[in-house]
């Protein structure tokens, strides 16, 4: 699972790149509009805001799956 989420996610991140997106801040976007319920992150059209923030899940998974890994 750790290695599907490592892969996943730096794909994400390579894309993100590629696309000349700020990454640090993209995710400390995403990781607001997930933990404080921003409207504007998923619109209620299930349409590509949706996918979007499906495509940054693994990305935001593998940093807490190595958070909690680094605590034990």
């Amino acid at each position: 699972m750790f290695d599907t989420l490592r892969e996943r996610a730096l794909g994400r991140i390579e894309a993100l790149r590629t696309a000349g997106i700020d990454i640090p801040a993209h995710l400390y976007a995403l990781r607001n509009g997930l933990a404080h319920g921003k409207k504007d992150l998923i619109l209620n059209d299930l349409g590509p805001s949706v996918d979007a923030v499906a495509a940054d899940l693994p990305v935001v998974k593998l940093l807490a799956r190595m958070a909690v890994e680094k605590g034990r």
